[in-house]
């Protein structure tokens, strides 16, 4: 007893005995682990060997939660051996080769050999119980069964999986020798499939969180012919379906696919596809899918789009129109984008705040799908006439342009640039034109289109612009004139028509509110550069629900004078706070919609 190789450890007690006609054994304990899991037996069992027969009694144990019983005999013609393996717990079952499943439920199998032993037959009953993906808590679980014949070099099989709508049933006959398990490729096959039911109720184990597909499915399919030429019929249909993609928003609704039975060869079918997008947008396809290779099946489609929502986001909207012509090896076509609008949404974060990943580390943490094959190329041109506008923190715009999606479904590289068509930025009440501005797309695999936005006003003696640059996940604001000023007297000729020099602490005030336009209620960098260059000791920009307030002020000897402004009517209030004792601070305070206010406040760190 003791460890062996390959994690395995055992403890038995067993005893021999020699009888006139051959050997009888008795086995009285026998308790160990096999991979890290239990087994133990339940009751004695006896065996034994005798000259041309070896037999087993019934053997009964407890293995990883489930239990296992064997008996069986062996004669010089005959063979004749059962097996149950019942309550089974799936995690056991699917761990050595699908860990990451996380599969809940039982496996009872009962199988049998008889026969002779030169034409021996078998047959097993496979029941799953529960069945469930811990990874999914909310989708019911299923149940399946299976029964497996095997004799004169055949496999028979039938089965149902319940739980999901109307059963689920299949059929297959195949050749299987036992020599070695092959399978011949010329041997007959035969196999059906069939199930009618509500979509959504098999969606929920495909593991595509993001996708929401439900409707009417009606299945039957059926294969002929031979292993390594197999034939196709039947016919598959989804009615009244509706498919979501919770990333990019596209909804299409009346959704109708149709798989026809094959041609004359009985591998190539054809498949025909219409939805609506919930409004007067269409997609239609027709097409083939190639079953020449099953395990890879060849699908080339051609698709037609008609004023499509493609995408509907807080953020994007899209309409598409268009033809793309999907094949194995490539995906190629020609869209037109109008009308599309993009939102300049603020972020609820400030800029200086980083939205940080959180990683449960108790959680065993996910690995990337591993792909084979080679990824589809791409060659598709997108066409934006007009009506696609950029929108929010002050800016209304059109733009119209070409670009070029290159590359692989894999690794899409995009090429190409838009411009502006015309545009207005508003910044602190003054309007600005859009003019010479582009948005490009360097053709990198990370699309990240780099802006060149530039908006600009005329005074009456000098010229100023408000420049965008850099890529879109970090654009740059700066600001320029003709003649040449510094930043914050373009900043200041823009809110005041006046120098910074001369600003009053209500319009500071008002210019940090202007930051806090550009930068998000936030912008820590350009709020402290603007205090250094008004001269004040203290100036701040904060959010709340009543919208940004701004603090600028400064020490005079030890008492701090300033003023509060925010954004609603009412709200500018001029603060004197003087600190008398350690701890102890008198403030006061008048705003414009009410009389002063004086407290004392005590303060202490711990």
């Amino acid at each position: 007893a003791g460890p062996a190789a390959g994690g395995f450890d055992v403890a038995a007690t067993a005893s021999v005995k020699r009888q006139a006609d051959g050997i009888e054994a008795a086995l009285t304990r026998l308790t160990g682990a096999v991979a890290g899991q239990p087994f133990a037996l339940q009751e004695p069992a006896a065996g034994t060997l005798a000259p041309g027969r070896m037999a087993i009694d019934q053997v009964t144990m407890t293995v990883a939660g489930g239990t296992l019983s064997v008996s069986g005999a062996l004669t010089e013609q005959n063979v004749d051996a059962r097996m149950r393996l019942a309550g089974l717990p799936l995690a056991t079952a699917t761990a050595p080769f699908a860990p990451e499943l996380g599969a809940t439920g039982q496996l009872t199998i009962v199988a049998d050999v008889t026969g002779t032993r030169t034409a021996p037959q078998a047959s097993a009953d496979i029941d799953l119980t529960g069945v469930a993906l811990a990874a999914n808590p909310d989708i019911p679980p299923v149940d399946g069964s299976a029964r497996l014949n095997w004799r004169d070099g055949r496999l028979d099989a039938s089965g149902s999986v319940t739980g999901i709508g109307d059963p689920l049933t299949f059929t297959a006959e195949l050749p299987l020798q036992a020599t070695g398990v092959a399978i011949p490729g010329d041997g007959a096959l035969s196999g059906r499939v069939a199930w009618r039911g509500e979509v959504a109720e098999i969606w929920d184990w495909v593991p595509l969180p993001d996708h929401r597909l439900s409707g009417d499915l009606r299945v039957d399919l059926a294969v002929l012919g031979t292993v390594s030429a197999p034939r196709f019929n039947g016919t598959a249909r989804l009615a009244a379906g509706r498919y979501e993609n919770l990333q990019t928003g596209t909804l299409l609704t009346d959704l109708e696919v149709a798989v026809e039975p094959p041609n004359a060869s009985g591998r190539i079918v054809a498949v025909t596809v219409a939805a609506r997008d919930g409004g007067a947008g269409t997609v239609t396809g027709q097409g083939t899918i190639d079953l020449t290779d099953p395990g890879a099946p060849a699908v080339a489609m051609a698709m037609t789009i008609s004023d499509l929502i493609a995408i509907r986001r807080d953020e994007a909207t899209a309409t598409v129109s268009g033809a793309l012509d999907l094949t194995p090896d490539l995906i190629a076509g020609t869209v037109i984008v109008a009308p599309a609008e993009i939102r300049l949404i603020a972020s609820s974060l400030p800029p200086s705040v980083v939205d940080l990943q959180v990683v449960d580390a108790t959680e065993p943490t996910s690995q990337p799908a591993s792909t084979t094959g080679t990824a589809p190329a791409l060659d598709i041109r997108v066409g934006f006439p007009g009506r696609t506008f950029v929108r929010g923190r002050g800016l209304d715009s059109e733009w119209g342009g070409d670009i070029a999606v290159g590359g692989t479904t894999a690794a899409p590289i995009v090429t190409g640039a838009l411009a502006a068509v015309r545009g207005d930025f508003t910044f602190a009440g003054t309007d600005f034109d859009v003019r010479d501005s582009s948005i490009a797309f360097a053709g990198t695999t990370e699309v990240d289109p780099v802006l060149d936005i530039t908006a600009e006003h005329g005074f009456d003696d000098v010229t100023v612009r408000v420049r965008i640059t850099g890529p879109a996940s970090a654009p740059v604001i700066a600001f320029e004139s003709s003649p040449s000023l510094p930043q914050d007297e373009i900043i200041a000729r823009i809110l005041f028509g006046a120098d910074v020099a001369s600003l009053s602490p209500l319009q500071v005030a008002q210019l940090g509110l202007a930051v806090a336009q550009l930068s998000g209620a936030g912008g820590t960098g350009i709020v402290d550069r603007l205090r250094e260059v008004i001269g004040v000791d203290r100036l701040s920009v904060n959010a709340g629900d009543q919208g940004a307030e701004v603090t600028a002020g400064r020490y005079v000897g030890e008492a701090f004078v300033g003023v509060r402004q925010g954004t609603q009517p009412g709200t500018s209030t001029a603060t004197v706070e003087l600190e008398v004792l350690p701890n102890i601070t008198v403030e006061s305070e008048v705003n414009s919609t009410s009389g002063p206010k004086t407290g004392v406040f005590w303060k202490r760190d711990y």
